[in-house]
């Protein structure tokens, strides 16, 4: 299988298409070759692909299309390369503080739990104690520090659940993001081998020519007097077909 470069030597655009031609020279070895052309346009039309070439057999040409998704890494100098890892990035930064939110949730929690039941306890412990007349002057205080130090650790948990909740739907947002971003990195490549067969081993030239859809040309036309007349026509790009305005081409 041997690369082929094959500069473009004309482009015939139509309203709805455009013919593309290649021409260009090529060492052959005696017998069968494969050669493949890169560089070619996914939406080519098949069965318009003609290969030629004087003092060659062409045995076949056929298009082959390849879908390469974005990696990881990979050799890709495009922004949207760039966009997808710095969004990666801060997927995983929010992942990270999503998780960290939500350990400190359940260890507050945990704290909180044992506080009241702790207190609990003691309120228990201080109706036995006080069932039998025994005094503890500083049972107050001591109750209130620990209602104190629970309300607090139930606020931290609080806190920390809602922090884990904005980081888990900021990760939903960056997934979404994401995905759209990979859908549209996707590259659709395509390329043309062709067979041939030389009869003897040299330099050899080959024609390659192929239909190109959606690519047009279309003439525009305006109402215009004798003094603007252009003696050559105005032409656009394809978009919306032109307005119709009643005046003659030009």
């Amino acid at each position: 299988m041997t690369a082929l470069e094959l500069p473009i030597t004309s482009v015939l655009v139509l309203e709805d298409r455009a013919r593309v031609e290649r021409r260009g020279a090529v060492e052959l070895p005696a017998g069968a070759s494969r050669l493949v052309v890169a560089g070619v346009a996914p939406v080519v039309a098949d069965k318009t692909v003609v290969a030629r070439g004087p003092g060659l057999e062409i045995v076949d040409v056929r298009v082959r299309r390849q879908v390469a998704p974005w990696r990881e890494g990979g050799d890709d100098g495009r922004a949207l390369a760039a966009t997808i890892t710095a969004q990666r990035a801060a997927r995983a930064r929010a992942e990270h503080d999503r998780a960290a939110h939500t350990a400190r949730a359940e260890g507050e929690r945990d704290a909180a739990g044992a506080i009241d039941a702790v207190s609990a306890r003691a309120h228990l412990e201080l109706a036995a104690a006080a069932a039998w007349g025994a005094r503890a002057d500083d049972a107050d205080a001591r109750l209130a520090a620990l209602t104190t130090e629970a309300r607090a650790r139930h606020r931290a948990a609080a806190e920390a659940r809602h922090a884990a909740a904005e980081a888990a739907a900021l990760v939903a947002r960056l997934d979404h993001q994401l995905a759209e971003l990979e859908r549209g990195a996707i590259r659709h490549t395509a390329t043309i081998e062709i067979d041939v067969v030389a009869a003897t081993a040299g330099a050899a030239t080959l024609e390659l020519a192929y239909v190109v859809p959606g690519a047009c040309w279309r003439p525009t036309t305006s109402p215009r007097g004798a003094a603007t007349r252009s003696s050559s026509p105005p032409t656009r790009a394809c978009g919306k077909p032109p307005v119709r305005t009643g005046a003659t081409s030009r």
